[in-house]
């Protein structure tokens, strides 16, 4: 099976055409960018060759009746409302929004949930899976690497997920940040139409990838991203400006740059910039076209 993408989202004017020969993209390259310069992007959206995979088999085709980019058909831009016509039938369908800490992935799984609404979705973030560090000292929890794999439980968290696929409810634990240990209480989640799964690291892991039907990377410029990290870590989990900047620079960064950023290549759609309300419209109507073939 390719790993390419399916579709690059962008909307920038359309780019000059090429004066030299075009270069061959190998299957495990990154999604090329088209366009001026290095971060240079399409106007439209860049299909990839299709592949046979779980959207195919469960009957995905573009929905009548909306603004068409490339080979993938877009609800109009401003339809905000929930869509309440969407069928109730069918198993859930699993969405996985990954991309780098502070890139938007929240903001982009938020507006997804306001227009399916939110009693179709289970929303499943990984960063209630950390491990429970109540089993070492407060100064030994510092030192510890949040931004590697191995702190977190995934095999729960891919646990939890096979159980609301198959339509059972699950607790999630919740996470207590301030001092990196796992509270008492759980939350409980209910299966739903559709499974939201958000998390850095979501598709480093083979067999949590494998459970996930549409694969979202969300593709935010560093700079951006530090800043939305630092404004979350001093608000919502009681950290001060420097510990921030020398978790970033000690652990952030270079996990990012071994595991995240190569995770790209497995996602179907990539989303530049963060939030994009057209690249949200195109997972609108990819999510709309499953859940009707499902009824």
């Amino acid at each position: 099976m390719s790993t390419s993408p399916l579709w690059t989202f962008a909307t920038n004017a359309p780019p000059p055409a090429p004066s030299g020969p075009c270069r061959k993209v190998g299957r495990r390259d990154p999604p090329p960018r088209v366009g001026g310069g290095e971060r240079g992007r399409s106007p439209r959206l860049s299909t990839y060759p299709p592949r046979v995979d779980r959207r195919a088999r469960r009957g995905w085709r573009p929905s009548a009746g909306a603004d068409r980019l490339g080979d993938v058909t877009v609800p109009p831009l401003g339809d905000r409302a929930r869509l309440d016509d969407w069928p109730a039938g069918g198993p859930p369908l699993v969405i996985g929004i990954a991309g780098g800490s502070g890139s938007g992935k929240t903001t982009i799984a938020h507006a997804l949930m306001d227009v399916i609404g939110t009693d179709r979705v289970a929303h499943l973030s990984h960063d209630a899976y950390y491990r429970d560090l109540a089993h070492l000292s407060p100064e030994a929890r510092s030192k510890v690497n949040f931004d590697h794999p191995d702190s977190l439980e995934t095999e729960l968290l891919a646990e939890h997920l096979r159980a609301l696929r198959a339509g059972h409810a699950v607790d999630v634990p919740v996470y207590d940040f301030t001092v990196h240990t796992r509270r008492p209480e759980t939350v409980r989640v209910e299966s739903r139409h559709v499974i939201l799964l958000e998390g850095i690291l979501i598709f480093t892991d083979a067999g949590l990838r494998d459970l996930i039907d549409l694969k979202i990377f969300v593709d935010t410029a560093p700079d951006l991203r530090l800043i939305r990290r630092l404004d979350r870590d001093l608000r919502d989990r009681g950290r001060d400006v420097d510990s921030v900047l020398a978790q970033y620079q000690a652990t952030v960064r270079p996990m990012h740059l071994e595991f995240v950023e190569p995770s790209k290549r497995h996602a179907d759609l990539i989303i530049p910039e963060g939030y994009n309300e057209g690249a949200v419209g195109t997972v609108i109507s990819m999510i709309r076209s499953v859940l009707g073939a499902a009824e």
